[in-house]
């Protein structure tokens, strides 16, 4: 599965079960586990896909993308990916993943901090 893809399964999942009252960690604080700034714009307006655009922002920044893609790349399908993962954890384990890298990012100013 490709990574936007996958991103965007994720998020259109935790937006349905924040709705159905499964989740209760709202969106943007969930995106903002994996740093940066970029949960500052997420607003309930937003698509799955334009979350997850967000999210991928964030990603090439801290210069995670390849090791994000190669978490979800083994999935096939969608019901594959949502038996194993969740947005908050698969987003949190990526920011504790980019922390043990050496590149924290600090989450008000998303300045790289050595």
């Amino acid at each position: 599965m490709y990574l936007m893809e996958a991103l965007a399964v994720l998020v259109k999942d935790w937006q349905e079960k924040l709705k159905a009252g499964q989740a209760t960690t709202p969106l943007d604080e969930v995106v903002q586990t994996l740093g940066g700034k970029m949960h500052r714009w997420i607003i309930p307006e937003l698509t799955p896909v334009m979350v997850a655009d967000l999210i991928m922002g964030n990603l090439e920044e801290m210069g995670m993308i390849e090791v994000a893609g190669e978490k979800v790349g083994e999935f096939q399908t969608s019901a594959d990916l949502l038996s194993d993962l969740n947005l908050h954890d698969f987003l949190g384990e990526l920011g504790g993943e980019n922390s043990r890298t050496g590149r924290n990012y600090d989450n008000h100013d998303h300045v790289a901090i050595p």
